[in-house]
């Protein structure tokens, strides 16, 4: 929901043909997992090491382009979508929305390559620059994106982001959906078996980092067995994939062990809190990669009996920090994004009546080349208003 937005300057020391300068926001999973293949030994008996095969996987999720040029040079655009640059400074606005379900940042790795044991998974964020130019002379980039290019060359950067999430309603329609779930062991008292049963129950599945989950368990013991204590752990899931080949590795990422004793023919609710960590991944699921969470239980009888263990069927959803205070913004706004940027669905980064003055991809923007996708990347308005169909004002300093 939220908006990548910034600047790209360029310096020419010499007029130019200028084709504009073309900027992609690009989300992407990526995975390896790798693996050992026997090699048959030498014609001398020798033995030989093991072939390290490497089965890797890639699959875009989001990507959104823009082609930027000075707002000075709209009305100069020819019907090829050029135009000649004089010598000077041009700075150009950008603007990209992320939808309100874009998978977050993350990175895993495990083993090492050296050994063929490597596993590798990632979701990362990539914003890249390039511009066309024709003519003799150096230009470059100046400000946050840097490159250079001389006579008919192309120069591009790009540059990494962290994106945090996810931040979609869907999550949240969970997020006071309770859950509980019940063990149930019979132990032996003379010669009749007498249950003992636990019931474990949280009042929401959604948390944020260092955010407590409040667990209730209620135990009846109608066993001759104490219940001695109880282990509540958070586990935390990776799991993918890479061609034919896949990987999970699973942790606990906090525990909590306690409670009182609950003696033979006794009924008990014991309260357990077990705090998120604040370095907890977000959960999602991407086509290639997903983290998960749920709550395993474990409560321990006498060395004489076998513990009864279970997990919570229920996953966990953890979000990213402040997450709650961040979709409550959105939602009461009345769309996926922040206040103020039109409905959801929409072409956000525009408010909807000033969107009427440029439109897109039909009839071009005025004075624009025909069938131009794109809106004039002049200075955006910084919440809704409408422009009349001149266009929007140039951003001070451009």
């Amino acid at each position: 929901g939220d908006y990548v937005e910034g600047e790209v300057g360029i310096v020419v020391e010499q007029r130019r043909l200028f084709k504009g300068v073309e900027l992609e926001l690009k989300g992407k999973e990526k995975t390896l997992i790798q693996e050992l293949k026997p090699v048959p030994p030498s014609d001398d008996g020798t033995p030989n090491p093991p072939e390290i095969i490497d089965h890797k996987d890639s699959e875009t999720f989001f990507k959104q382009v823009e082609v930027l040029f000075p707002a000075e040079t709209r009305d100069r655009l020819d019907g090829n979508g050029e135009c000649q640059l004089e010598p000077g400074r041009y700075a150009m606005p950008f603007r990209f929305h992320l939808p309100v379900d874009a998978l977050p940042s993350m990175e895993f790795e495990k083993g090492n390559s050296s050994s063929g044991s490597k596993r590798k998974a990632e979701v990362k964020y990539k914003l890249a620059a390039k511009m066309k130019t024709e003519s003799s002379g150096g230009s470059s980039f100046m400000g946050a994106l840097v490159g250079n290019a001389k006579g008919k060359a192309k120069a591009e950067e790009s540059h990494k982001l962290v994106v945090v999430g996810p931040t979609g309603g869907a999550i949240l329609e969970h997020s006071n959906k309770p859950a509980s779930h019940t063990l149930a062991k019979s132990c032996t008292l003379s010669r009749s078996k007498k249950p003992i049963q636990g019931t474990t129950s949280i009042d929401k599945t959604v948390f944020e980092p260092e955010e407590n989950i409040d667990i209730k368990l209620e135990v009846k013991n109608e066993s001759n067995k104490t219940l001695q204590s109880t282990c509540f752990e958070l586990r935390e899931t990776i799991a993918f994939k890479a061609k034919s080949k896949d990987h999970k590795n699973g942790s606990v990422i906090k525990g909590v062990r306690g409670g009182k004793e609950v003696p033979k023919q006794t009924n008990e609710v014991l309260e357990f809190v077990l705090p998120v960590p604040a370095g907890a991944k977000s959960s999602f699921k991407g086509k290639l990669i997903e983290v998960s969470h749920k709550i395993s239980i474990e409560m321990c009888l006498p060395w004489t009996t076998r513990d009864l263990e279970g997990t919570l069927p229920d996953h966990i959803h953890i979000l990213y920090p402040n997450a709650r205070e961040k979709i409550a913004a959105q939602q009461a706004s009345g769309q996926g994004g922040p206040p103020g940027f039109g409905p959801p669905g929409a072409a956000a980064a525009y408010p909807p009546a000033a969107a009427a003055a440029f439109p897109p991809a039909a009839g071009g923007f005025p004075g624009g080349p025909p069938g131009a996708g794109a809106y004039p990347p002049g200075a955006y308005p910084p919440g809704p208003g409408a422009h009349p169909p001149g266009g929007y004002p140039p951003r001070p300093g451009a």
